[in-house]
């Protein structure tokens, strides 16, 4: 028998042990293994995808959804099917809710049963991924032939991008989304306007008086007889959100376990249980029964999946016909923390033309075009930003959409991890318990000494070990404070626009964030940006503001901690091909090499021999990722195909071709009409007298970072002070000064991981320049 099979068989054995354990007899029992597993011939990683042949494959996409979002998406399947040049065919299938999925999945894993497309949620992928059966979709992501181009990648809202990528399993991208919802709190502004309140709660106090106040005040308009503040429904994913919104958490990532026993999850948990204690809250009883009693006016507060949103505007339409609307969960932290999930889609494995033909479709499914169609059917959010100018109707007619659509900034997620599936039944019986009267502490103690033994199971079925976990030092680990008046928190600021300009804005934040936080800040200008960097790595500064590459350099070499990536009004010049996305918030941007107009240079091949102004070695659009550009087209600039010149910023390279002291040069776009720059007011000529040549590729935003080991909580309350900075009017224009930034977003530690990848294959490693 293969190691494949084995593999399969652990994990249905695994999930029949928690399956029984967790769920009540009278459930379907999980399907047995099937009597012959047959070794799927599956493409090897690294295989030649060019010249794989996907025509007339006909695969089959297993599928939850019902009703209207059904309908649009065999609309979207026909279209697919009609207008795909290779003849494929997809053949959609509904196979019930998320559960009935996942327990067919169970049993069909690698057997000549399993469909070529199928929805799962990430921790669903990861548990088939313990028997290798899901194709890793990176091997086509970035393919010449099948791939999708870097812009199109950077028009994916980077969360969602990458939150089918699996450290564990290697960094393989195990699913694809094609939508996401969110956990937010529906609220009825006409009761609560009879409360006396003019506005929904947004702290845990304010939801509790209003939810104990509604009780004994029923609404005027209610259809029926009683009053509820507020239905919980019992689920994991309730449990998760109102975590979130103690600032807590359920799974700490850096050591690989649950903390259902967090102080976030306590307090949520004694939130819970004090509510139903006072007779404010009930349980939901009945399927969507809380979407039928907030329609017909018996409720106050619900809390539940965005993709509710039609479905409770139907109640309300049905029945008592009021306003309402959605807002953040009641939180403690500064900013909301929202929990966003969705189903994404996976490719089982099968054969290479099979794999290619069910990529080809997930591709399609995810254009833009494609995006807005079936976010206007299902309510469901794009994944694709450039969507949104597409959403005009769904604003306009869905109460609450852009509402929910404006949170997902603060967007945080539940564990991807193998079993949680498992973990969410033990999850949902705590919750239980809770709110019938167990206590709080040894109930939430139990759960995630449970949890814990779960995912260990899990894991232990991985076919190859995870990666080490790192040995805990003997001593407690020491964090780096900073703030007092005596040691203040010092924020380097790379030299990549006018030092005057910069040391202005950068002491006018720092300014605000004492106001904010009351905690002390000093600002350093980098001399140069490897200044920067090394005052990062030599503790003289605890926070940078550093460039895309410098950001790489700082991690390579110190371990730098990413925490926020700015977004700006992209910018674009004569030669871009994303002019349809000028002036949208995007978190990337590119470079633009320069000439004046008779200058006769119009390829990178005719800079040969001429003088070129380069902005900094460190600057990633201004000297790395354009000197291997031209190192491709046959320039090398160490061999002195070019005389080189630094000018040293952004700006004086523009001025140094606009007075032809460089023939040509390199800088972000665009610097000649760039309002923080303001090259246009000294050199009113300058669009005229200088043009654009070529454009570099996308190019992840700058971003603010701190040192490693940085105290977990200031680092929390500095970086939600930055994100009201983003939000004032006052801070917005100090960012627009500093680096003609237009705001900021909350990043993963890996945001940067694919663009160094990146640079690593073209032969650039950012680890080998750090000297």
């Amino acid at each position: 028998m293969s190691k494949r099979i084995y593999s399969v068989l652990a994990v249905l054995l695994v999930a029949a042990m928690f399956l029984a354990a967790c769920k009540p007899a009278a459930e379907t029992p999980v399907p047995t293994a099937p009597t012959t597993a047959v070794e799927q011939p599956t493409a090897e990683v690294g295989m030649d995808w060019e010249n794989v042949d996907p025509t007339g494959q006909e695969i089959v996409f297993w599928h939850q959804h019902s009703k209207e979002r059904e309908t649009a998406l065999l609309e979207i399947v026909d279209e697919f099917n009609a207008t795909n040049e290779y003849g494929i065919k997809v053949t959609a299938e509904y196979q019930g809710s998320y559960n009935d999925i996942f327990n067919k999945m169970l049993g069909v894993l690698n057997s000549p049963d399993a469909p070529d497309l199928v929805v799962a949620y990430q921790n669903q992928a990861a548990t088939y991924q313990l028997s290798d059966a899901l194709f890793d979709m990176n091997q086509l992501l970035d393919s010449p032939k099948w791939g999708i181009s870097k812009a199109d990648q950077a028009d994916f809202f980077p969360g969602f991008f990458s939150q089918d990528v699996f450290p564990n399993f290697g960094d393989a991208r195990l699913g694809f989304p094609p939508n996401r919802s969110m956990e937010v709190m529906y609220y009825n502004m006409d009761w609560l306007k009879e409360l006396g309140y003019d506005a929904p709660p947004t702290t845990p106090a304010e939801f509790k008086e209003m939810a104990c106040k509604a009780v004994k005040q029923p609404f005027s308009k209610a259809t029926v007889e009683g009053a509820k503040g507020y239905e919980l429904s019992i689920d994991a994913s309730r449990w998760a959100s109102w975590t979130f919104a103690f600032g807590g958490d359920i799974y700490d990532y850096k050591n690989n376990q649950y903390t259902y026993n967090s102080e976030g999850s306590r307090q949520a948990m004694e939130f819970m249980s004090d509510l139903f204690k006072n007779g404010c809250a009930t349980q939901v009883t009945e399927n969507y029964g809380d979407q039928t009693d907030f329609g017909n006016g018996s409720l106050l507060f619900a809390v539940g999946s965005s993709s509710g949103l039609p479905f409770y505007g139907k109640a309300v339409d049905e029945g008592a016909n009021f306003e309402w609307s959605v807002a953040a969960i009641p939180h403690t932290t500064p900013d909301p923390v929202m929990n966003v999930y969705g189903a994404s889609v996976s490719i089982p494995v099968t054969t290479p033309e099979r794999e290619l033909a069910a990529w080809l479709f997930i591709k399609y499914y995810t254009t833009p075009e494609v995006q807005a169609k079936w976010a206007t059917v299902s309510q469901y959010f794009p994944v694709r930003q450039s969507s949104v100018k597409d959403l005009d109707e769904v604003f306009a007619t869905i109460p609450g959409y852009k509402t929910a659509f404006d949170l997902l900034k603060y967007a945080h997620f539940e564990p991807p991890v193998p079993g949680y599936d498992f973990v969410r039944n033990s999850v949902s019986e705590a919750m239980a318990a809770i709110i019938d009267g167990a206590p709080v502490d040894s109930t939430v103690e139990s759960l995630n000494v449970d949890a814990n033994e779960q995912l260990k199971e899990q894991m232990s079925q991985m076919s190859a070990p995870p990666p080490p976990t790192a040995t805990p030092e003997p001593t407690a680990v020491t964090y780096v404070t900073c703030g007092t008046a005596d040691k203040p928190c010092v924020i380097t600021f790379v030299p990549s626009a006018e030092v005057g300009k910069i040391t202005v804005a950068g002491q006018g934040i720092a300014d605000w964030l004492h106001t904010e936080t009351g905690l002390n800040f000093q600002i350093e200008v980098g001399t140069s940006f490897a200044a920067s960097i090394e005052a990062m790595g030599a503790g003289k500064a605890q926070i940078g503001f550093l460039n895309t590459f410098s950001v790489l350099l700082a991690d390579a070499k110190y371990g730098i901690d990413p925490a926020l990536a700015t977004v700006r009004k992209l910018a674009v010049n004569e030669v871009s091909p994303d002019k349809d996305l000028a002036g949208t918030l995007q978190p990337y941007y590119r470079g633009e090499f320069l000439t004046q107009k008779d200058s006769g240079i119009t390829s990178i091949a005719d800079l040969k021999g001429k003088t070129f102004c380069f902005v900094d070695p460190n600057s990633t659009s201004g000297y790395i990722i354009p000197n291997i550009i031209m190192k491709a087209n046959g320039i090398d600039t160490e061999a002195g195909d070019v005389t080189v010149t630094f000018a040293g910023s952004h700006p004086n390279v523009g001025v140094a071709v606009y007075k032809g002291d460089c023939d040509a040069g390199v800088t972000y776009i665009d610097i000649r009409t760039d309002a923080a720059s303001k090259l246009y007011e000294t050199y009113p000529d300058i669009m005229e007298k200088v043009v654009v040549f070529y454009d570099t590729d996308p190019i992840p935003n700058d971003g603010i970072q701190f040192v490693p080991n940085f105290d977990p909580a200031l680092r929390t309350q500095i970086v939600s002070a930055f994100l009201k900075l983003s939000q004032d009017e006052t801070g917005k224009q100090l960012l627009k000064d500093l680096y003609n930034i237009n705001g900021l977003v909350e990043i993963q530690p890996d945001f940067y991981k694919a663009f160094g990848q990146t640079m690593i294959d073209a032969g650039v490693d950012p680890a080998s320049l750090v000297k």
